[in-house]
């Protein structure tokens, strides 16, 4: 009784600090200097042991009055903060400038219910189902709870900007925020900032950046004006596109616009490459349209001939239309113009910003924002224009929009023709498949023409993913993001009132001048609207007219009141929402004289303040003005189209990203086709239409740079040299996350780097055409610069060649990125370094494997995981580069658990026996069977702050997921899998009670798991509610050691209520409460797949009437694969060569006694060798059960059911065992380790029995000692704790006091291995003179990992309360230990082995020795299924050890019952040349059959040269010689096929014939082969063209081909290695005669 009370204050005392895995430093080996060379001894750097002993603890439990103990599936009940940004101090800043001042509080976007008396307004805040019809994300700006809210806010404000003024007394609210941010603008010094910032309430205050522009900013941004100035390029050539032409493949071009001019704006004279004067296209007609820049117009009837349409010409009767413009490629629309401009536009200097007129011609209306210089990406290279598009789009209602299909085609074509280097396409719809559109495969055709293309990808991103186009892999595709300024209008006002009730100040919209006088409203003047020029004089000149907005153009109004004579007009909105069309937008309108545009409810108040004024009312306009500002650069824009593609989603679409944001370029100037005109000279639009240009331009540049470039090199040194952009996190707030790589492609390009690319790629158009999916190509074998497979089957394999532009030395590397939910990815890449010359090419091998993961309510399957292949040269005047990788490929009597290794989908376990109280009528509920869905991800070290929420979002460390219980629900499981040896993972559950979606741990926390073994928290019976789930990595990386990423592997499942029919139980109907019985378990799934988890819940009960009064069994199922393994001693075999088989069938450790049979049934080219066959199971000759005829073997057995075997370790003593002896060493009873290969103690292990050293057992080169064989996953990861008291610990457990136990009995730490554990055991690590050896615990192992060492050398008797109060000092015990790290059945191979060389002085009994561990999976407070434990002696060690003893211990299982099948089969000659397959078929009680195999090689001993094209003329033949390697020398025929020819063989010279009059090319296939094992052969093949003799054919019958082989080529031979070695010479002299 005193020791059970011991035990189990210990037990309670466990979890009082923290144990778990520990992260393994490089080892120091000790040099065996000439001893024993199979030894390797282990010695552990001061660093090591102080990391060592430094073990992290969780977080939580660090605080005070913490409820619950701390462990495993701890539960805890659930119940159910703010962080200042530091202020930024910029040098050199003087002056006031404008700060945001943003505020604690959560901005309308994403406020979810914080504050009670406020309701949520963020959209995710009603989220709704998956399967609702619902927009998920509206933000319903005119709800209530938005309109509290806001209020709320701008009190907020005003109350923060009083509490401002106090340390900026000046300071006013400038612009305030509440939707996307929570704040303020406001003009303050930076030292006034500085004090704001320490406010309460302020969260952040950043200064809010502008500057002035020297340049538009596209092609800065990616690089072109490094190019411009020869940065990188060869021989440092300043190169701008000269001779390079675009093709602009659009709605036409402007051709009298300055960006289109012979004479760019800095001067440069444009040369014609076609020749002064030579125009191609409407230029031919034309000749003014086209200049030495422009050097081509080309249009196409269906386009020009919709000009003449009466429907354009409303005022001219039908029969007299004629064409409204002439018929030629003149842009009417302005994007064609616009793509052109970025393209290729000149250089341009001092460009205003302007507005778009309103009638059909006009230049624009200049604003006061001047940029200094505009340019296209290539502004030197010259264009023809394709006018493939209607100019209207539709606005007349006519039929004419879009871009004809055929008329895209012929401008292609057109293309290819006029010799064009660059194509822009800025034209799409959704995708098709590739290969069967007929744009994409004339741009196939214009790749191959040397021409590269750029296509935008499409406008459709806000639609979501997948709505893109262009996913040829022979195009670029190219998605939009921003560059670093954006282009923004500052709100006028409208202010200064004269009168009285005069309404607030008004900010509105205007460009076009200041203002003073008298408001007047129209709608007193017969025309609210302004529909009709007012007469003269209407008005005074000092008046400012009020109009209303509709009917008309919102310019049109402001020029009918400066007809009668106004001077100032305030236009307002008829309506305040959005009613899809813009009518409750504000614009800048160029109105003819000074005006401004407000919203309705301003317009409103003025026209009731002119109404109700005794006088007229006095104010003044303040127009706006337009900047140009800083913004993050290289987001990706919201409209720009997203992957995967859905018809080749074995590409990356889009390819990259180029500035696509408020591009400033060239514009139409006529619009006489458009029912609203917008015509300017130049305007700053949007679009993937945008970025496109960009990539043109930049593969322009590169052409130049790069004239022996393929367009697949160029398109690879653009993508390869990519960076990494952004994109938002979602559409509601400005935070950003990297952009994915179907989102950007490779990313931002950059062509400064491209050009200086030390690595391209080329591919082909035959490869490209080859690869169409629909007719069996394989489009990953494409050789693109990037890496998809949307089908991965867990491991895929891609090989890509690179080509060197230089000479260099290269690292390959392989990068996994993290996603979250995303299954995890693990790459390879080979090789990891090379060297290479310039023009040679290099290939890599890149595989990349993805965890497989099955789950309740989604599949692996429809997610993506991503990667990236790094290059980095050593040379750092090259870029690094990268090529992208994407795969896809799914508490009561009753044990806590029963879990299982299963293999088929059908099949029956027992439970460990049980005992419980009587049944009358047994009951099983089940719940479930639930597959759980796998997660796995990558965390570095966790760094948080329990009581801040804020910390655990968004950590590097912490991984959370969220999800919903329903009612019913009956647990859910929260489980680790896996994880990396450096990993330290700690599993939580809470209820997110608030619904915030932030983890308030102390408030919400039910259970978590915090132990170093294999963690999980499960809940029964949950309360239904938004729960979530927190996956942390609380390792400590000690001093300066890498804080790796680690890989965790974690499963969830919840389980409903529900039978799922999967799992049928069936036991004893009645039991007397006295014997122990077990419960029948049956599982029947379907296509379960290995790594499957499946979770249950079993309720026992004793009546129908009494569910789960017994109590509960949670049911763990997991998927081990296939349960029938073939080995054999060589993969690879010659003729004569004798394989050794072995077949083995896993222990039937689950089900009852089965049936089981194998067959084999060898192919042809094995001998099986029947003597050789031997079937063994529980150490029983299986011979018979055997039967074995010719090649077959059968067995048919009854396995027996070994889940009942115990597993235990029987001992033996080298006194009666005479295999049990030590088998390392000179000596059979005992292996000194400092004597034999002078290892020298570790002297950090030292002390008490309790002070144990624990260190990484991959230390030792080993990663498993299999105690009691469980599973490695349920044990403690590569832990070794070494105690001085004399034994040995595979997990890191403490042993709080110096005891010792009996091995069976009931107590932690979980695992104990002791040649010799005495609780008051100690070790002084010194020099002992008297023996001149070491005193102290030795560590060692094998070199080939078979066997762990531990040696105690002179282990000490101390104080020990309870144990030993009056020690012996003088006693002295030296004895050590081998671990075996193999389970081994065979006779003398022992799994422990002991050894005793010293064992002296008084108490010698005291002790235990013997072996204490589990099987199974670990509960909260112990082992689910108890501790197992086989004792050799306790406390009375002196009767049965002494000196020289060896004591062994073997292990028996139920492991046992495995069935070993082995066999040997000699290789035939029929098998030389084959890959031949050894198979087995294998069923069993209440499963299928199953088919197993291996494979074998046996290479031909055969090899024939091989044989260059030929050519023979019309009715000639033609001879030549093969020539044979035959390792073997024996006698070799040769065949030969090919249609339109016979052959004639005379020993190794052939001659060819062709049929009579034939000619054409002809496939000639030349096999080579053993004349008496004809399988013997090796193949060659070449093209023998006939050429035509120009002669009509006579008439005859073409002869049937024949082939003639002699009867005796013995003579031919083989050749030997020198004639096989000048073969190509050979082949290509005969090549040559024909």
């Amino acid at each position: 009784m005193k020791l059970k009370k011991i035990s189990i204050v210990t037990l309670a005392a466990l979890y009082a600090t923290g144990v778990g895995t520990l992260v393994a430093n490089p080892l120091s080996l000790d040099t065996p200097n000439g001893g024993n060379s199979d030894l390797i001894g282990i010695k552990l750097t001061p660093e090591q042991v102080e990391q060592y002993k430094n073990k992290p603890k969780h977080p939580g439990v660090n605080q005070a009055q913490r409820p619950g103990q701390v462990g495993m599936n701890v539960h805890r009940a659930a119940k159910g903060s703010s962080h200042k940004a530091p202020f930024v101090w910029e040098d050199e800043i003087e002056g006031e400038h404008t700060y945001i001042i943003q505020l604690m509080d959560s901005p309308i976007a994403l406020y979810q219910g914080e504050r009670p008396e406020y309701a949520a307004t963020s959209p995710r805040s009603h989220q709704p189902s998956m399967q609702s019809n619902e927009r998920f994300g509206t933000l319903d700006v005119k709800s209530q709870a938005v309109k509290d809210y806001r209020n709320f806010l701008t009190e907020t404000q005003d109350l923060t900007a009083s509490k401002i003024r106090s340390v900026a007394p000046k300071a006013e609210i400038k612009r305030r925020f509440n939707v996307a941010l929570n704040g303020m603008t406001m003009s303050l010094s930076q030292q006034e900032a500085a004090k704001v910032a320490e406010l309460a309430g302020v969260k952040a205050v950043t200064r809010s950046k502008e500057y002035k522009l020297f340049t538009d900013v596209g092609p800065e941004h990616i690089g072109a004006d490094m190019i411009w100035q020869g940065t990188g390029v060869p021989n440092s050539v300043e190169m701008r596109g000269e001779g390079i032409v675009a093709g602009i493949i659009d709605t036409g071009i402007n051709s009298d616009h300055p960006s289109f001019a012979a004479v760019s704006g800095d001067g440069y004279v444009h040369e014609n490459p076609l020749g002064e004067g030579k125009y191609v296209g409407d230029c031919v007609e034309y000749p003014n349209m086209c200049n030495s820049k422009l050097i081509g117009v080309r249009s196409y009837a269906t386009i020009t001939d919709t000009f003449k349409d009466p429907l354009f010409q409303p005022d001219i009767p039908e029969w007299e239309a004629d064409y409204k413009r002439a018929p030629n490629g003149e842009d009417y629309n302005g994007h064609g113009s616009h793509t052109a401009g970025t393209v290729a536009g000149n250089v341009l200097k001092d460009v205003a910003f302007q507005l778009a007129g309103m009638e059909e011609k006009s230049d624009g209306f200049d604003t006061p924002l001047v940029f200094p210089e505009i340019s296209g990406v290539a502004p030197r290279a010259n264009i023809i224009a394709y006018q493939v598009c209607y100019p209207g789009g539709g606005s007349f209602g006519e039929n004419y929009g879009g871009c004809p299909g055929d008329v895209l085609v012929a401008a292609i074509e057109d293309a290819i023709i006029d010799g064009v280097d660059v194509i822009n396409f800025s034209i799409g719809g959704l995708e098709s498949l590739p290969w069967y559109d007929a744009i994409e495969m004339a741009f196939l055709s214009a790749r191959e023409a040397g021409i590269s293309v750029a296509a935008s990808a499409g406008n459709w991103g806000q639609a979501g993913p997948s709505y893109i186009d262009h996913v040829s892999p022979w195009l670029t595709s190219v998605a939009a993001s921003t560059h670093g300024r954006q282009i923004e209008p500052v709100a006028g006002r409208i202010g200064d009132y004269v009168g009285d009730n005069a309404p607030n100040e008004i900010e509105g919209y205007g460009i076009t001048g200041d203002f003073t006088g008298n408001l007047v409203d129209a709608a007193n003047f017969g025309d609210g609207l302004c529909l009709e020029p007012f007469a003269e004089n209407t008005f005074d000149s000092g008046d400012i007219v009020l109009c209303k907005r509709g009917d008309i153009a919102r310019v049109q109004k402001g020029i009918n009141v400066a007809e009668g004579g106004a001077g100032g007009v305030i236009l307002y909105n008829a309506i305040a929402w959005d009613d899809g069309k813009g009518g409750n937008t504000l614009n800048l309108n160029p109105f003819p004289i000074p005006g401004m545009h407000v919203d309705m409810e301003s317009g409103n108040a003025l026209v009731e303040w002119v109404t109700n004024s005794s006088s007229t009312p006095q104010l003044s306009i303040h127009a706006s003005d337009i900047t140009t500002t800083e913004r993050e650069a290289d987001v990706l824009a919201n409209f720009s189209s997203r992957g995967p593609s859905t018809t080749n989603p074995n590409t990356m679409v889009p390819n990259v990203s180029a500035p696509g944001v408020d591009v400033f370029a060239a514009y139409a100037d006529e619009m006489p086709f458009n029912l609203y005109p917008a015509p300017s000279d130049y305007v700053a639009i949007s679009g993937t239409s945008m970025s496109g240009p960009h990539v043109a331009g930049a593969l322009a540049l590169l052409t130049q740079a790069h004239p022996q470039w393929s367009p697949a090199m160029i398109q690879s040194a653009l993508m390869m040299t990519a960076h990494a952009g952004k994109s938002n996190v979602d559409n509601y707030t400005d935070e950003l996350k990297t952009a994915t790589f179907y989102e950007m492609g490779s990313g931002v390009i950059n062509v400064a780097r491209a050009v200086k690319a030390g690595l391209v790629m080329d591919e082909n158009g035959d490869n490209y055409r080859a690869a169409n999916p629909m007719e069996g190509g394989d489009v990953t074998a494409l050789n693109v610069p990037y890496f998809v497979n949307a089908e991965c089957k867990s491991t895929c394999t891609w090989m890509r060649t690179l080509t060197a532009t230089k000479d260099g030395d290269w690292q390959v590397s392989a990068q996994e990125l993290d996603m979250d939910g995303a299954p995890f990815l693990q790459l390879d890449v080979y090789p990891d370094n090379f060297s290479i010359k310039a023009g040679e090419s290099q290939s890599i091998m890149v595989t990349a494997k993805v965890l497989d993961v099955t789950s309740v309510n989604a599949s692996s399957a429809n997610l993506d995981v991503f990667g990236k292949i790094n290059l980095t040269p050593a040379d750092t005047s090259m870029p690094a580069q990268h090529l992208p990788v994407i795969a896809r490929f799914s508490g009561s009597k009753l044990p806590e658990m029963v879990s299982g290794m299963i293999h088929r989908d059908n099949g029956t376990m027992l439970t460990p026996e049980l005992m419980t109280k009587e049944i009358a009528d047994l009951n099983v509920t089940v719940h479930g069977l639930t597959a759980g869905e796998t997660f796995t991800d990558k965390l570095s070290a966790a760094y948080i702050d329990f009581t801040e929420p804020e910390t655990m979002q968004d950590n590097p460390g912490i991984k959370l997921h969220f999800f919903d219980v329903p009612e019913g629900t009956a647990r859910i499981v929260w489980e680790q899998v896996s994880e990396d040896v450096e990993a330290e993972t700690s599993l939580d559950i809470g209820m997110d009670l608030n619904e915030n979606g932030m983890v308030e741990w102390y408030d919400e926390a039910i259970c978590y798991s915090f132990t170093g073994v294999q963690e999980y928290c499960a809940i029964n019976n949950p309360v239904p509610g938004r729960y979530w789930a927190m996956l942390g990595n609380f390792k400590r990386p000690w001093s300066d050691e890498e804080d790796t990423l680690d890989e965790i592997v974690t499963s969830l499942a919840i389980i409903p209520s529900e039978d799922h029919g999967l799992v049928t139980v069936t036991g004893p109907q009645t039991t007397n409460g006295l014997d122990p019985y077990n419960l029948n378990i049956n599982w029947s799934l379907t296509d379960a797949q290995k790594g499957d988890r499946f979770y249950g819940l079993l309720e026992v009960g004793n009546s129908p009437e009494n569910v789960g009064n017994i109590g509960k069994m949670a049911l763990n199922l997991v998927h081990g694969g296939d349960d029938v393994i073939i080995n054999t001693n060589q993969q690879q075999a010659k003729e004569g060569d004798v394989v050794q088989v072995n077949v083995t069938m896993s222990p039937n450790m689950l089900g009852l006694e089965r049936d089981t049979n194998m067959q084999l049934n060898l192919p042809e080219g094995l001998q099986l060798i029947t003597d050789s066959v031997t079937a063994s199971s529980n150490n029983q000759d299986l011979a018979d059960s055997l039967t074995v005829e010719g090649n077959q073997i059968s067995l048919a057995t009854m396995q027996q059911a070994s889940n009942a075997q115990v597993r235990e370790y029987l001992f033996t003593t080298s006194d009666d065992d005479l295999t049990c002896r030590v088998p390392i060493g000179s000596n059979p009873y005992y292996l000194d380790l400092y004597k034999e290969a002078n290892i020298e103690p570790e002297f950090a292990i030292s002390g008490r029995a309790n002070e144990v050293l624990t260190i990484p057992l991959s230390l030792f080169g080993i990663d498993r000692i299999p105690l009691y064989n469980n599973n490695p996953d349920f044990m403690e990861h590569d832990a070794l704790s070494i105690s001085p008291g004399g034994f040995i610990q595979l997990d890191s457990m403490p042993l709080f006091w110096s005891l010792h136990f009996p091995m069976d009995a009931q107590f932690f730490p979980d695992t104990v291995i002791a040649p010799l554990w005495r609780g008051d055991g100690m070790t002084m690590p010194e020099f002992n003179m008297d023996t001149e050896s070491y005193d102290g615990v030795s560590l060692a192992s094998t070199t080939d990992g078979r066997y762990l060492i531990v040696e105690w050398d002179n282990m000490r008797q101390g104080f020990a309360f309870g144990v030993n109060f009056d020690p012996d000092y003088d006693a002295r015990y030296s004895f050590e230990l081998l671990a075996s790290t193999e389970l081994n059945f065979a006779a003398g191979e022992h799994e422990f082995i002991f050894a005793y060389d010293k064992f002296t002085g008084k108490k010698s009994n005291l002790g235990s020795i013997g072996l204490h561990g589990f099987h199974g999976p670990r509960g909260t407070f112990g082992p689910a299924y108890g501790y197992s434990g086989n004792g050799f002696a306790f406390d009375d060690l002196d009767e049965k050890i002494a000196e020289g003893l060896v004591v062994c211990a073997n292990y028996h299982g139920p492991e046992q019952s495995a069935i070993e099948l082995s066999f040997s089969a000699r290789v035939g000659a029929k098998a030389v040349g084959q890959e031949i397959e050894i198979a087995v078929d294998s069923d069993y009680t209440g499963s299928d059959v199953v088919t197993t195999s291996t494979m074998v090689n046996v290479p031909s001993n055969l090899a024939i040269g091989a044989l260059s094209d030929m050519s023979v003329d019309e009715n000639n033949s033609i001879s030549f010689e093969v020539m044979i390697q035959d390792k073997e020398s024996t006698a070799n025929g040769i065949q030969v096929s090919a249609d339109n020819v016979t052959a004639a063989v005379e020993g190794n010279m052939v001659t060819l014939t062709p049929a009579a009059d034939w000619h054409g090319e002809t496939m000639v296939s030349v096999t080579a082969h053993d004349m008496a094992f004809p399988n013997d052969s090796a193949t060659t093949s070449f093209m023998l063209m006939v050429n035509s003799d120009g002669k009509e054919p006579t008439t005859t019958t073409t002869p049937t081909p024949e082939v003639v082989e002699p009867e005796d080529t013995s003579s031919g031979g083989s050749l030997g290695f020198l004639g096989l070695a000048l073969l190509g010479l050979f082949a290509a002299g005969r090549k040559k005669l024909h």
